[in-house]
């Protein structure tokens, strides 16, 4: 009997030391060394850039999906800089962007919560001359853009 105890007790440990090493193996091929840096960007941005993030504070508080409900002219607004869904496709269909011809209604709500978007639409009404304090209630509260500034 006290042999046969020993014989499970040298098994046990066997097993057991199979098992750490196993489980160790297993470990290294699953870990990735991660260096623990962090990079800094710095990113230079021209004075319409600058302009751009003060209206887009202005009319939404930088809130990308923001929507206000109901407007001075009664319509919502939608996305960083508060365009009204109708005004939205207009412009894009007016300049042709973003090839909107395949588009579905589902696509301009889309596009309507895209910075990136919204910001060309920006300065391509910029670049045709578009009463930009007309279109934006903010732009009498932070002042137009300086059109002598040649944009891109």
């Amino acid at each position: 009997m006290k042999q046969k105890l020993i014989i499970y007790i040298i098994l046990l440990v066997v097993l057991s030391t199979i098992f750490g090493w196993v489980h160790r193996i297993q470990s290294k091929k699953t870990t990735v060394p991660v260096e623990n840096k962090v990079e800094t960007v710095e990113v230079q941005k021209d004075s319409l850039d600058l302009w751009l993030d003060k209206l887009a504070f202005c009319e939404s508080s930088n809130n990308p999906l923001a929507v206000n409900p109901k407007d001075k002219d009664g319509r919502p607004k939608y996305g960083l800089f508060q365009f009204d869904i109708e005004t939205w496709k207009m412009y894009i269909k007016r300049y042709n962007l973003f090839n909107h011809q395949d588009w579905e209604d589902a696509d301009y709500w889309n596009s309507i919560y895209s910075r990136d978007h919204q910001e060309i639409v920006i300065r391509e009404m910029m670049k045709n001359g578009v009463n930009m304090s007309k279109e934006f209630g903010c732009v009498r509260k932070i002042g137009l853009f300086d059109k002598k500034i040649v944009m891109e």
